[in-house]
């Protein structure tokens, strides 16, 4: 793990392979490891994969005071010249997926391509998600235990029976339960996902964008992202059947030939 520092907040990041520059960035509560080893990895295979935990996530410093979602993308710039990568193709989930827009927005020079993985671009037009979903990550029932929060909040967001395999639900729960964000940061992250509004400015993003969407995805319904596909002009929007709204874990090697067919095409 090495750091980045943004201003005053420092940030974990890690890299691996090589070739062009991939940057990840990750959505509301989670941290790089939630991408997953295998997606990394097969990105890994054909380019430099770049992955950090968001400011008040892991290892990534936890600052009190309440941030916006332009501060998440100055991050991100921060991780970008840390690793002394000019450019990146950059890749976002959900809470990342708007961080990213407004990377493009902010830094068009510093981004070869934009990839929009089960998110929105904020404004009044947002379809929300499935009361189930919601209530499971905003509203959990606090008497209960917190391995039993957790657990509902995988299967409230996760397409059915992804977590019937053998020992998924256990690594689903590390993930969170190992290094669990602050509760005083996932209420900063929420601040700045509720004060984001990219939908007036999509069109003006020049970088190649693909948007990818799970069918059966409760937190981020897939008319999101067909919201994104009419807004960003010559974008190419992919739907993955059968997929929630964990993508990258649900569905990692259908993701990852999805992303790597678009990025040959953007050298």
């Amino acid at each position: 793990m090495r750091f980045a520092s943004s201003g005053i907040v420092r940030l974990a990041y890690e890299e691996r392979g090589q070739g062009a520059a991939v940057l990840l960035v990750m959505g509301y509560s989670a941290r790089s490891a939630h991408w997953g080893e295998e997606f990394r990895n097969l990105l890994a295979a054909r380019y430099r994969v770049v992955s950090f935990d968001n400011r008040g996530s892991g290892e990534s410093d936890k600052p009190a005071d309440e941030w916006t979602l332009r501060d998440m993308a100055d991050d991100a710039i921060a991780v970008i010249d840390a690793a002394g990568m000019p450019s990146a193709h950059v890749v976002g989930l959900s809470m990342g997926g708007i961080v990213t827009q407004e990377l493009a927005l902010s830094y068009p020079e510093r981004v070869r391509t934009l990839t929009l993985i089960a998110t929105h671009c904020g404004g009044a037009d947002v379809v929300p998600p499935t009361q189930d979903a919601a209530n499971a990550l905003l509203n959990p029932d606090r008497n209960q235990p917190v391995g039993k929060m957790v657990e509902n909040i995988w299967r409230a967001i996760c397409a059915p029976g992804f977590l019937d395999a053998p020992g998924r639900l256990e690594a689903c729960l590390k993930l969170d339960l190992e290094k669990p964000t602050p509760v005083a940061m996932l209420a900063n992250q929420m601040r700045a996902i509720e004060g984001a509004d990219c939908s007036h400015r999509l069109p003006l993003i020049t970088a190649p964008s693909l948007i990818i969407s799970g069918t059966e995805d409760p937190l981020v319904p897939p008319g999101n992202s067909e919201r994104l596909a009419a807004l960003l002009s010559g974008s190419k929007l992919v739907r993955i059947a059968g997929c929630g709204h964990m993508v990258p874990l649900e569905k990692p090697r259908e993701l990852a030939d999805i992303i790597l067919e678009f990025l040959a095409k953007h050298p």
